[in-house]
């Protein structure tokens, strides 16, 4: 299941922040921390 982040604010050093729903664990964890891996 993919997990959206929204992007709150963009720092000069190239870091960002951003926040999310918090992952449903269980089963459905492994799959939402591989959709987090891919928008890095």
């Amino acid at each position: 299941m993919p997990v959206k982040i929204y992007w709150l604010h963009n720092f000069e050093n190239g870091s960002k922040l951003g926040i999310m729903a918090r992952p449903r664990g269980n089963e459905w964890l492994e799959g939402e921390i591989i959709s987090l891996k891919r928008q890095e």
